[in-house]
């Protein structure tokens, strides 16, 4: 992203048209090239940390995944945008971050695996606030693009919820070094119990029975 920024400044290369236009043939070029594009220095300092953030723990936790997923964050939302989206050229890095985010997060949820909840609930300590994005309070801001981030971040992380880390298992064994010690009681010390136990027996006749058997 700092290296296609850098060209497009240093030579005024406009390549922000080649951003995503939706409902134009042309503007489908935007599904491979908008992730890359940035408006300003500030656009692009904005982005720049959560996906260098995002993009480690998706490596971290799916070193086989992390590549396929990322390229998956960085195209696939634009589709949605191209299909739903205001007219308008929509560019940057954010509809992969709301896309990484939300499989990160969604994914230590379904596989309840401690160190990747951990790090859904990083996520939504650090990039919580992603939430207010996915509405269109802003009208330069496109929110077409976090909202189609999500969906797509959503979608993946049930199709790959078996794959990567799995669910923590608990294992509990007892040594015999974990059993309480036997209490050893001197019999001598313990006094007799002097109280008398009275038991009275009545004997009631059988009427169906001469030899007069207990009932």
């Amino acid at each position: 992203m700092w290296v296609v920024f850098w060209f497009d400044q240093r030579w005024m290369l406009d390549w922000v048209q080649h951003g995503l236009e939706p409902k134009t043939w042309t503007g489908m070029q935007g599904i491979i090239f908008a992730s890359f594009l940035h408006g300003s220095m500030e656009h692009l300092a904005n982005n720049s940390l959560p996906v260098l953030v995002l993009g480690m723990g998706l490596m971290y936790y799916y070193p086989k995944e992390g590549l396929t997923l990322m390229a998956f964050s960085l195209t696939l939302p634009w589709i949605g945008v191209w299909l739903f989206a205001r007219p308008a050229i929509h560019i940057g890095a954010s509809a992969a971050i709301y896309s990484m985010a939300t499989f990160l997060f969604f994914s230590g949820l379904w596989k309840k695996n401690r160190y990747l909840l951990a790090t859904a609930l990083l996520v939504v300590f650090l990039y919580g606030s992603l939430f207010w994005g996915l509405f269109p309070i802003e009208e330069r801001i496109s929110h077409e693009g976090h909202i189609s981030g999500a969906v797509v971040g959503l979608i993946l992380s049930v199709l790959y919820r078996k794959k990567g880390p799995q669910p923590t298992v608990w294992h509990w064994e007892e040594e015999e070094d974990d059993l309480p010690d036997l209490i050893v009681v001197d019999a001598e010390r313990i006094q007799p119990n002097t109280t008398d136990i009275q038991i009275h027996y009545t004997y009631i006749p059988n009427d169906h029975n001469s030899t007069g058997d207990l009932s």
